[in-house]
């Protein structure tokens, strides 16, 4: 399947300045950090939501 090009005007909004830094620069997180929290995130985090889930359950 073709990937779609997008264009991005310089003036449209949302559009993101080249002078800007990197995202995850100014977020102040590493790429390597970034990395683990996305390919980690259900490990560390699906605890906690799957007992926030269960909470609810019981309360309706």
């Amino acid at each position: 399947m073709p990937v779609p090009v997008v264009f991005l005007r310089p003036g449209k909004r949302g559009h993101i300045p080249d002078t800007q830094p990197p995202i995850l620069n100014r977020l102040g997180i590493t790429a390597s950090d970034w990395l683990t929290q996305a390919t980690e995130f259900e490990a560390r985090y699906g605890e906690i939501t799957r007992g926030q889930r269960d909470q609810r359950r019981k309360a309706a």
